[in-house]
């Protein structure tokens, strides 16, 4: 999604064995690209499941400084990337809001199997959410991030990394 402004909302939407053609690298299930507004981009419900991207992304890429993205009361299965978060990577974005939510067997070839994030000022909150037996193999077998992160009451358990942090 490109230039798309004020409130994007996903509810109830199924997101199921997309994969990145050649010739685009990022985002196997959605790629949310830059936009010039303040753009709210909401998954309600929502399930991915084994999708795969060439490089970074396996099921949402966000490239978007002044994106928000709310992932709420979603699930996210066995989706992969090449590289960077198998679930979600995040070059950048205004913020990022995790609520109750499940990442299970996801996997990145080098950095965060579930969620990968590169952006140092990003604001990102994780609460009540369960990442379980998500891995990658270089770093972050869960979550991968540079930026600032806040997590409550949520559950980590069986991810794995085989230099820095299951």
């Amino acid at each position: 999604l490109q230039r798309i402004y004020g409130d994007v909302r996903f509810n109830s939407t199924r997101f199921v064995q997309n994969q990145t053609p050649k010739d685009f690298t990022h985002g196997g299930g959605i790629a949310i690209l830059r936009s010039h507004q303040a753009t709210n981009f909401t998954f309600d419900h929502c399930q991915f499941e084994e999708n795969s991207a060439n490089e970074r992304g396996g099921g949402i890429y966000v490239n978007g400084a002044d994106n928000l993205i709310h992932l709420i009361n979603s699930s996210f299965y066995r989706n992969s990337a090449k590289l960077s978060g198998g679930v979600l990577f995040v070059v950048i974005a205004q913020s990022l809001t995790v609520t109750n939510c499940t990442f299970g067997e996801n996997e990145a070839g080098n950095s965060g199997g579930a969620l990968a994030v590169v952006m140092s000022s990003l604001e990102m909150i994780i609460s009540q959410s369960s990442f379980l037996g998500n891995k990658a193999w270089m770093f972050g077998g869960a979550v991968s991030v540079g930026s600032t992160l806040t997590i409550h009451e949520s559950h980590f358990k069986f991810n794995e990394a085989w230099e820095n942090g299951g």
